[in-house]
């Protein structure tokens, strides 16, 4: 009898994209370009809230251009501006002309360009320039910094695009930051405030314009992640690294939502703003590889692992990859990770290392075998039916001898009729053998589609029913816990197989079981896209392991993350190590599906190995 489930034999020989260790890199990592340019030169005025990048619509912001070819160099960390580049700076003759940033003391203006538009022909504002020079008046200053004015020119796409993922060192480096509105109106407040750059901002605000006041007016999220974060700055309120990412994540994700328009990785940089370590900008990187490498490279207690451990909502179509929020209502400081995340790959991919990995059955119910307690029942009832041959030849043998002897004939048909009688009841006494509580059992995950009553299950699995089998209590969305004790109970609706009766299936989704005949003994109901063929054991929570089911896609050599289901803790010592698996966060779109049904998916595959 195996000791352990079956091994899943695969691994991959890919290289990362961006792997945590540089000797894990491609020898060709460093051949990459910057070949990618805006479509058409934007407005001047456009500069000042997200750059010229944030305000063109995604399909016409940027395109090829190989003829630019400017080496672009992703690896290593993008270094901090000691000071700005460039700053406003008033003359001797009382003149202000753009410098080099020279200056110790300046002031910072921060507005929206939708409030104040810029001349297009003179690339200026002088509204705001007006106020910018009252504003260093007031504050005893001889030098302010504005978008518009201090950052590169649109044209030099590259060095703009350093500059706006280094603006919070140039807001953290200022003496003032003055926010710039039409009128002090709450609604102009919140507008705002839909930028996706105003916590950068507001974290250099000084203590004049309290953080926690603007959590209150400027932000409408009901004043819960941005209300923290603010006490976390002012230093009223410690959050851990695991919180600030998350509840910065948050935040972004909410001043996002009103703006279509952005770059996809935009939230990612806005992010990298409230770290430490600062990745450098790879342009054709997606949000979920922005995400992953700010959170390898910098110390975020493996955000990444225990973001692989996550559910997702089913029900919402989760456009990053990069999901903290689990449907299963654990927090991510809940989950202690049992892998590492080795690198980065395509899409929203990872290379997982070191987790415990066994393989799912589909074809057929195997034999298992197990074994249980030797009774005093159990060994009379074999004596029983050993002996009942003998008993049965014995009165045989009476009777024949004893001719017309009634002395011989009675006893004889007596012994006779017990030995056919034992004989007769061998089928059910075996089964009463074999029966009872199972002490040990081959370990195998077994999955079919659709479900069945419970009772089916173990004769299929067993030959008959004794109640070994029990529903899982709390593996996954579809339990049904017992009120009294930590036990599972089956799901009405697959007792009489009416499904009109079953939960809602998330769009896409079809009903499988998954059945542990390993120490648990239990059922799991779950929904997926794709059947999976590989359970990978990521992490533990609340008692219970994180167990990620996949499917398998070999002619990538990839592992596609169907759902999530908490087992029980035992079976990790039964399962083998699993080294270097490309791991894919789920399904991105609709057309993943359609794709790998016309084989457009092997196509892309064996262009991105080089095959012809």
């Amino acid at each position: 009898m195996s000791d352990a489930y079956p091994i899943f034999f695969s691994r991959s020989w890919d290289y990362p994209k961006y792997p945590r260790n540089i000797l894990d890199a491609s020898p060709n990592h460093n051949r990459h370009h910057f070949n990618r340019q805006f479509a058409t030169p934007p407005p001047a005025g456009i500069a000042n809230d997200r750059v010229a990048r944030q305000q063109a619509p995604a399909r016409e912001r940027v395109q090829e251009n190989t003829q630019l070819g400017v080496p672009y160099d992703r690896s290593g960390d993008l270094e901090r501006l000691i000071k700005p580049r460039k700053l406003m700076i008033q003359q001797s003759n009382r003149e202000w002309r753009l410098s080099a940033g020279t200056s110790d003391s300046y002031i910072v203006i921060s507005y929206a360009s939708a409030h104040f538009p810029i001349d297009p022909h003179t690339g200026t504002c002088p509204r705001i320039e007006r106020v910018a020079e009252q504003m260093a008046a007031r504050s005893k200053c001889k030098a302010y910094w504005v978008a518009y004015r201090c950052m590169a020119s649109p044209d030099d796409v590259k060095e703009l695009t350093k500059d706006v993922h280094r603006m919070c060192d140039v807001f953290r480096g200022a003496r003032q930051v003055y926010v710039l509105i039409p009128e002090i109106t709450l609604e102009n407040k919140r507008f705002w405030g839909t930028r996706m750059w105003c916590l950068p901002e507001a974290r250099g605000a000084t203590e004049e314009c309290s953080k926690i006041q603007l959590a209150a007016e400027v932000w409408d999220d009901g004043e819960k992640t941005t209300r923290l974060l603010a006490e976390h700055f002012m230093g009223l309120l410690t959050l851990s690294r695991l919180e600030l990412i998350s509840l910065g994540l948050e935040a972004l994700s909410h001043r996002r939502a009103p703006r279509s328009e952005f770059h996809q990785a935009d939230l990612a940089f806005a992010l990298m703003s409230l770290l430490r370590y600062r990745p450098r900008m790879d342009p054709e990187a997606t949000l979920f590889q922005t995400l992953a490498r700010l959170s390898l490279a910098n110390d975020s207690d493996r955000i990444v692992e225990r973001a692989v451990c996550l559910l997702p909502d089913p029900f919402v179509q989760h456009h990053s990859g990069f999901v903290l929020d689990d449907a299963l209502g654990a927090r991510l400081w809940d989950i202690e990770p049992l892998c590492q995340v080795a690198g980065v790959g395509e899409n929203n991919e990872v290379f997982l290392d070191g987790c415990q990995s066994a393989s799912i059955r589909w074809k057929d119910v195997p034999r298992i075998y197990f074994h249980g307690r030797t009774t005093w029942k159990k060994r009379l009832v074999e004596a029983g039916w050993q002996t009942a041959p003998v008993w049965f030849l014995f009165g045989l043998v009476l009777v024949w001898a004893g001719g017309k002897s009634a002395e011989s004939i009675v006893p004889g048909t007596f012994i006779l009729l017990f030995g056919l009688g034992m004989l007769l009841r061998l089928p059910w006494e075996i089964q009463r053998i074999h029966s009872g509580k199972v002490w040990g059992t081959t370990p195998w995950l077994i999955g079919f589609e659709g479900v069945l009553p419970i009772r089916q299950i173990e004769r299929t699995f067993f030959g008959n029913y004794h109640g070994r089998l029990k529903y899982a209590p709390s593996s996954g969305l579809y339990r049904e816990p017992d009120e009294d004790e930590r036990l599972g109970r089956s799901p009405p609706w697959t007792e009489d197989l009416d499904l009109r009766n079953a939960p809602n299936l998330p769009p896409n989704h079809r009903w499988f079981t998954l059945v542990d005949t390993g120490p648990s003994m239990h059922v799991h109901v779950f929904s997926a896209r794709m059947p999976p063929s590989v359970a990978l054991i990521c992490g533990k929570e609340g008692g219970m392991l994180r167990v990620v089911l996949c499917s398998y896609e070999a002619n990538g050599n990839l592992l596609r993350k169907e759902t999530v289901l908490r087992m029980e803790t035992p079976m990790l010592s039964l399962t083998k190590t699993q080294s270097w698996i490309r791991l894919s966060q789920g399904w991105d779109t609709e057309l993943d599906l359609r794709e790998r049904a016309n084989g457009e998916y092997v196509r892309r595959e064996h262009a991105r190995r080089g095959h012809r």
